[in-house]
Parts: C-alpha cells; sequence; structure tokens
C-alpha cells in the first residue's frame, strides 16, 4: 500500500516507518522538518519519500494524498502542550492537534483515503476510577494535550460515521525506546548509567503502563492489516502490566549492575495506572514483548549511544 505517516520523523514515526519499509510499503512521511536526522536512515530507499507540510495546510495535505495516490493514513503528528493552562503553548497544540486532525480527516474525505488510523493517548481516561483501564472507562482529561486527543478522537468518530472512512483509534500508553530522550524509563536509566542517584517523587509505589516503541509500532501495523473489517473501533495498546516506579529502578539497576540507592521527595500521594489490553489482545492480535526483554534491549542501546 501507498501510506501516509504525519509526524513521519518523529519519535514513534521513525521507528513506524521503517517497520512500513520493511513490509514492503510504500512510505510518504510528512514533516514540518524533514531534514530530521531520525529519518535519514531511510532516505534512500526508493520506496520512502519525505514530504515537507504542515498538517494546518489543508490544500498541501489534499494536494500531496491526491498526487501521490495514498491508500491509508496513519496520523502521528501532534504538539505537547505545557500542563500550565496560561501557556502560550496550548494554542498551539489546539491548532495542530485539533485543527490539525481535523484537515488530515478532511483531506482524506476530500481525496478519497479510506483507512485511517488515528494515534490517540492514554491521558484520555485522566484519573482512573478501576483498574485495569478499560476502552469504554469514563474519558477525563486532565492537561491541556489529551483534551486535544479526545477532541481528535471525536472528529474521527465523526468522520467514520458519516463518510466512507475506516477509522481505528489507538490509545497509546506511555511509549519509551531509543529516540525518545525524555520520560521516567528514559531518565532513571541515563541517571544510573551516570552514577546519579535517582530522585523519586512520592513512595515510589505510584505504577505506570511503560510500553515499548517496537510494541507499538508493532499494534499499528496489525491495525492497518485489518482495517479493512472496521468501520470505527477504540484499542488500547499498553504493555499489559502494572509497574511502580520502585520496580522499574529496580529493574534498571539489576540489569546495568550498578550500585545505586534512590533518593524520596514524598510531593504527592502514589497514584495507579494501567491500561486493559484484551480488547487488542483478541482483535488485533497484538503481543506485546517480555517487559524485562525489552528494557534490557534499551538500556543497551542507550548505554551505545543508540
Amino acid at each position: 500500500m501507498k501510506i501516509l505517516v504525519t509526524g513521519g520523523n518523529g519519535f514513534i514515526g521513525s521507528h513506524l516507518c521503517r517497520s512500513l519499509l520493511e513490509e514492503e510499503h510504500e512510505v510518504f512521511a510528512l514533516s514540518r522538518n524533514p531534514e530530521n536526522e531520525r529519518i535519514a536512515s531511510s532516505s534512500e530507499r526508493r520506496n520512502f519519500h519525505v514530504l515537507a507540510c504542515d498538517i494546518q495546510d489543508l490544500s498541501k495535505l489534499q494536494e500531496i494524498m491526491e498526487t501521490n495516490k495514498i491508500d491509508a493514513v496513519i496520523h502521528l503528528a501532534a504538539y505537547v502542550s505545557e500542563k500550565r493552562m496560561e501557556s502560550a503553548r496550548n494554542l498551539m497544540c489546539f491548532n495542530t492537534n485539533v485543527k490539525g486532525t481535523l484537515n488530515v480527516l478532511h483531506a482524506c474525505f476530500l481525496s478519497e483515503v479510506s483507512k485511517i488510523i488515528y494515534a490517540s493517548s492514554m491521558g484520555v481516561y485522566g484519573k482512573p476510577e478501576h483498574l485495569p483501564v478499560k476502552e469504554n472507562h469514563p474519558r477525563n482529561p486532565l492537561d491541556f494535550y489529551s483534551l486535544t486527543k479526545l477532541q481528535g478522537e471525536n472528529y474521527c468518530n465523526f468522520y467514520a460515521q458519516n463518510y466512507n472512512i475506516h477509522m481505528v483509534v489507538l490509545r497509546y500508553a506511555g511509549v519509551y525506546g531509543t529516540g525518545k530522550n525524555k520520560g521516567a524509563v528514559y531518565n532513571f536509566t541515563r541517571q544510573v548509567l551516570n552514577g546519579e542517584n535517582p530522585r523519586i517523587s512520592s513512595t515510589g509505589n505510584q505504577t505506570r503502563d511503560f510500553v515499548y516503541v517496537k510494541d507499538i509500532v508493532s499494534a499499528t501495523l496489525r491495525a492497518l492489516n485489518i482495517i479493512d473489517e472496521i468501520k470505527y473501533d477504540i484499542f488500547n495498546i499498553g504493555s499489559g502490566r502494572e509497574t511502580s516506579v520502585n520496580e522499574l529502578l529496580d529493574k534498571i539497576i539489576n540489569i546495568t549492575g550498578e550500585n545505586i540507592d534512590f533518593k524520596y521527595a514524598p510531593e504527592k500521594c502514589a497514584d495507579r495506572f494501567v491500561l486493559d489490553i484484551t480488547k487488542a489482545y483478541k482483535v488485533l492480535d497484538y503481543r506485546p514483548r517480555p517487559f524485562d526483554g525489552s528494557l534490557a534491549e534499551f538500556i543497551q542501546l542507550v548505554k551505545s549511544g543508540g
């Protein structure tokens, strides 16, 4: 298939593009910064095209889709705002994540592209009322970014129900992997490798759902393979396990062999979060890798500068 990937030079996008190429799809990666080094390794592949485009430009999106006869769109492009509601970055977040998503959907409609995968976030759920969090859990975003992702989901549902479009929404858990130099897994790994003492908020008993980027890519490819059978559906994509911060650090220390102490800074209660991935397991045949193996692979890549 000819597949358009918005945010193709981003963290997840760069991994996804490489896997799509391995499956012999023709890939068109949209980016506001096409010179980004993340996709340099794929830039000379015959069936890989990097196109400069801002998703806020509807006419350009339509032109690209029609000119290249795109079969499917995987919409990853997004802008993460600061949590402070007064931040001017929230306007940029709205323009990209809401207006930009609407542009992508409408360009697909105008260009008769009937297959769309939309990358959403576990953040749409907000504070969980029960665990694990299923797809039908109430949505109550606690930050502006998650609110815009939920708005994007609503647009996706509208276009799927009213036009000839097959739509899959994937709510990703906390993704880690090479190319993302932030987040708990990366920060703790880097601190331990540098011989620093990680600082943990609260007691360290707070839990998260940490999912490896290779699992995210696998789930996205599986959704693409069956999208013709789906009109509109939503899937949680996580690791399948609840991991506490203390457990994460213990594993990193054991894998690296470093002798490191924790620093605790009790600032807030120890909250919990984990996605229920049963639906993706059954419908997408999604099978995340064992957490210990993925974490060990990631740590080795960080050590080697990957």
